[in-house]
């Protein structure tokens, strides 16, 4: 699989989870990515 396509996956999913959660919760899915 094409990391870049990868890496778009997992932008979606987080853009997505993005949507519903706080930013707080934001900041710590991002630094778990």
């Amino acid at each position: 699989n094409d990391p870049y396509d990868f890496a778009l996956e997992i932008y979606e999913k987080r853009d997505e989870r993005a949507r519903t959660i706080h930013d707080e919760d934001v900041d710590m899915f991002y630094g778990c990515v």
